[in-house]
């Protein structure tokens, strides 16, 4: 018979979604590498930034998963060491590993924009660079945009903060789990104090590089400094009639787009307007 508390819940969980996060650094570490080194388009400064600093990560995180498969199945019975104490916990495993996770993604984070800029960079010199990641993000191994994937890691500090919150609200104080899992929170919590600036900017420039391969008629959309704002649709009134344009803002200009009739179904640029020194008015009617 299975255990019924909700905190083993909670720990199922962390297993089910470290199992799942293995295999998204799998796609970066693994396959992308793999597929794009045996096409011989690669380049060495992007293979050496994607084996530097994902590789220790991918690493790290096997070994704490064969940890949390371990606790799930002492904790289940699956395992004779049950008896010899008590396992039902999971919060002294996350603990234990808290030193090891800070220094993993902290290093990463120092240069995680470093990797996306480089391939970003490559792939504008090299078309076949950019035609073989395209093909490579239609493969099923690759089920969302490669960009995604190589922020998982920051993604996944966020949730092992989720994790730790529920635990701690479950469990009364006097658990012997609870002083543990507190710990854990209140380390993962300034971890996620201290890089959140540096995770917005990051988020940020991925969606600058996913919006560049949505619009066409645009150069250099992904530029240091340069922030989305936010996407909306107006139509315009000409002598054919309503005609709809999708409107980008970014922190320094609009872009107005129209749906374009590409095989991608990509927007089609019609023009790019500086908002130094643009004046907003407010319509009356």
């Amino acid at each position: 018979k299975f255990p019924t508390d909700k905190a083993y819940f909670i720990a199922k969980e962390l297993l089910t979604t470290e199992r799942t996060f293995q295999k998204d650094l799998a796609v970066i570490t693994v396959w992308f590498q793999a597929v794009l080194s045996k096409e011989d388009v690669l380049p060495d400064s992007v293979r050496t930034l994607i084996n530097t600093n994902y590789d220790p990560v991918y690493q790290f995180h096997q070994f704490f998963l064969k940890e949390v498969e371990q606790r799930l199945q002492q904790w289940e019975g699956r395992s004779n060491a049950h008896i010899k104490g008590d396992y039902q916990r999971v919060g002294d495993v996350m603990l234990k590993n808290i030193q090891g996770l800070k220094q993993q993604l902290t290093s990463l984070l120092q240069r995680h924009g470093e990797v996306l800029v480089e391939l970003e960079r490559s792939c504008r010199s090299s078309q076949r660079l950019e035609e073989a990641c395209r093909e490579f993000e239609q493969q099923k191994v690759c089920y969302l945009p490669l960009n995604v994937f190589l922020l998982r890691p920051l993604h996944r500090l966020l949730h092992y903060k989720l994790i730790l919150e529920r635990l701690c609200k479950h469990y009364p104080p006097t658990h012997q789990d609870f002083r543990d899992s507190r710990a854990a929170l209140a380390d993962i919590s300034e971890m996620v104090l201290q890089l959140q600036g540096t995770m917005m900017k990051m988020e940020n420039f991925q969606k600058l590089l996913e919006l560049k391969k949505d619009l066409t008629g645009i150069q250099d959309l992904a530029i240091p400094g340069r922030e989305f704002i936010r996407l909306g649709c107006l139509s315009k009134l000409s002598g054919k009639g309503l005609q709809q344009r999708m409107f980008f803002l970014f922190s320094d200009s609009l872009v107005y787009t129209s749906r374009g009739m590409t095989a991608d179904n990509q927007f089609k640029v019609h023009g790019q307007l500086p908002l130094y020194g643009m004046t907003v008015r407010v319509s009356r009617t």
